[in-house]
């Protein structure tokens, strides 16, 4: 699984989202809530699925960085450690990002396969 572009990342996100939501379907575990509440529980472990979908070799890092420059910046410096280096800067900002494209991919997720839930038009 590559994570050397951005589209590539949303689509990896996107499948994670697929495969937890039909993994709970499976399970039983949606079977007595609402949207809301399933996005809500979504959002609880966004934090895993993100974590789990962050490049992790060098050369994806940079060809992330080298298409987009928005990966040079973090906008929380607290997710930093002390003294930094360019690819903990990369990965913090990426993080940001993904967590920023998190509910849309998950509302979507959740729409396309609980259509009985889709919010009205």
């Amino acid at each position: 699984m590559s994570r050397s572009s951005e589209q590539q990342l949303l689509k990896n996100l996107e499948d994670t989202i697929k495969e937890r939501i039909t993994w709970n379907i499976q399970n039983g575990h949606y079977s007595d809530l609402d949207r809301d509440q399933i996005l809500e529980d979504l959002q609880d472990s966004s934090h895993e699925m993100i974590d789990g979908e962050l490049p992790i070799y060098y050369h994806d890092m940079a060809k992330l960085l080298a298409e987009n420059t928005r990966f040079a910046d973090v906008d929380d410096s607290g997710m930093l450690p002390e003294n930094p280096t360019v690819w903990d800067i990369i990965t913090a900002s990426v993080y940001e990002w993904l967590s920023g494209e998190f509910f849309e991919l998950a509302c979507d997720a959740v729409d396309e396969l609980m259509p009985e839930l889709r919010l009205p038009a």
